[in-house]
C-alpha cells in the first residue's frame, strides 16, 4: 500500500514509459550487453558521439566507443561495468537515480569514485541509495533505517548519530571507523 510522489505528482498517474525514461537504476550487478560500448551507452542511437565520449571521460573509461563488449560484459572488471552503467545514467540525464547496492561488489576505491561522481554530476537529481556500506550514505540528506522490514528511523545521518540511542548510531559505532563516519556526516572531507 501507499503512494510515491515526485515533485508533488503521484507516480501512478504518470505513464510507465515516461516515468521509466526519467529514472535510472544502478543495480548491484551491472548489466552490459554483447555489442560495443556505444550500443551499451545508447541502445536507441539518440546521443551524439561527443556526448558519449564526454561521459566515458567523466567515469575514467579510456576505451573507445567501438570497443567490443562480450556477453554480460565479461571482458570488463566489476568496477568498469559499474562505471559504464554510471556513464549510461549520466548520458540519459535522469531526474531520479536509484542505486541499489550499486557499490557492494566493488572495491572501496571504486566506491569512493562513484560516490564522488554522484555528488558532482547528480546534484540536481533525486538519488535513492540502498546500501549496507555506511560510507555510501553518510553525506545523504536523509537516511531511512529499516529493521525486520519496518522503517525504524528517518533523519539526517548527523542527527541520528547525535541522538545517541539510535540503531544508526549503533551501526556507526560498530563499524570500526566511527570517527571517520562522523566527520563525513558533518560534511568534513576525510583523507583516504
Amino acid at each position: 500500500g501507499g503512494k510515491i510522489y515526485v515533485d508533488g505528482i503521484d507516480t501512478t498517474t504518470i505513464p510507465m514509459k515516461t516515468l521509466r525514461s526519467r529514472m535510472c537504476i544502478l543495480p548491484q550487478e551491472a548489466t552490459m550487453f554483447s555489442g560495443t560500448i556505444r550500443s551499451n551507452l545508447d541502445p536507441f542511437g539518440e546521443k551524439t558521439e561527443e556526448e558519449m565520449k564526454r561521459v566515458l571521460k567523466l567515469v575514467n573509461i579510456d576505451k573507445g566507443l567501438d570497443y567490443e563488449v562480450t556477453e554480460n560484459g565479461e571482458n570488463f572488471s566489476l568496477g568498469e561495468r559499474q562505471m559504464i552503467c554510471m556513464a549510461r545514467a549520466l548520458l540519459k540525464g535522469s531526474k531520479i537515480l536509484i542505486m541499489d547496492e550499486a557499490t557492494a561488489s566493488i572495491d572501496i576505491q571504486t566506491d569512493i569514485m562513484i560516490q564522488e561522481m554522484v555528488r558532482k554530476n547528480f546534484k540536481d537529481c533525486t538519488t535513492l541509495t540502498i546500501a549496507h556500506r555506511l560510507h555510501s550514505i553518510m553525506d545523504s540528506n536523509r537516511v531511512m533505517v529499516f529493521d525486520d522490514g519496518y522503517l525504524r528511523e528517518y533523519d539526517t545521518p548527523l542527527e541520528l548519530i547525535e541522538q545517541g540511542n539510535t540503531i544508526f548510531n549503533s551501526l556507526v559505532n560498530q563499524s570500526g571507523c566511527a570517527e571517520e563516519l562522523k566527520r563525513l556526516a558533518k560534511g568534513e572531507v576525510s583523507n583516504p
